[in-house]
């Protein structure tokens, strides 16, 4: 089956929408696949490729499992998996999920940072109680030019636990050298910030240049 959402400024476009289900022991599967749409919004539209949800419903054990969710936007690709547990309680929840952005498409999707090059990938992952989870995050650049700034290739680890965020690690090349950085927030009254910068070959002119600022 075909189906269509529209919005006031926004209108996606499925094809091919199947979905089924069964009950097998008490526990529900349920799988949902689209082979393809489109999405348009103020103007401008993006292709929407095969996509695809797998999940479980235990209600006996409280649990639901997502086998994995699959989306692939104009480049983009995102996938997570994971459980919660305890669902009549506070829920626990359990997921892991990447995502690839190839970044040429947020000017065709937003009409925002024109020229945009390169791409970004992220892993994620968040466990826990679902009110103050943990949360884990890698992330990797690479070429990204976002005009007029050329930052390059860029590699971050960064993670959140209650009123703590950690930047475990930062590293970016600058020229013929690079620049590492660590980073400890507490989200107190007084944002207390403790960081640390290594660098090594690193000219603050090419630093500024990568930046994007004029007369660097």
């Amino acid at each position: 089956a075909d189906v269509t959402i529209e919005a006031p400024d926004a209108k996606v476009q499925l094809t091919d929408v199947g979905l089924s289900w069964e009950v097998r022991r008490g526990v529900i599967d349920a799988h949902v696949e689209v082979l393809g749409g489109t999405a348009e919004r103020a103007g401008r539209t993006v292709a929407i490729g095969r996509s695809r949800i797998e999940a479980a419903l235990d209600l006996d054990d409280e649990r639901a499992t997502l086998t994995r969710a699959e989306l692939q936007v104009d480049g983009l690709t995102a996938s997570v998996s994971g459980k919660l547990e305890s669902l009549c309680e506070v829920p626990e929840v359990a997921l892991s999920g990447q995502l690839f952005v190839p970044l040429s498409m947020v000017p065709r999707l937003t009409g925002q940072l024109p020229g945009a090059q390169g791409s970004v990938w992220a892993r994620v992952v968040a466990t826990g109680k679902i009110t103050s989870p943990s949360v884990r995050a890698e992330i990797q650049a690479t070429d990204v030019v976002l005009p007029p700034a050329r930052p390059g290739d860029l590699s971050a680890r960064v993670s959140f636990s209650g009123k703590e965020i950690e930047l475990e690690e930062f590293h970016a090349r600058v020229g013929l050298g690079w620049v590492k950085a660590q980073a400890h927030l507490t989200l107190d009254d007084a944002l207390t910030l403790k960081a640390q910068i290594e660098t090594q070959d690193a000219s603050l002119g090419r630093a500024l240049e990568k930046a994007g600022i004029a007369g660097a």
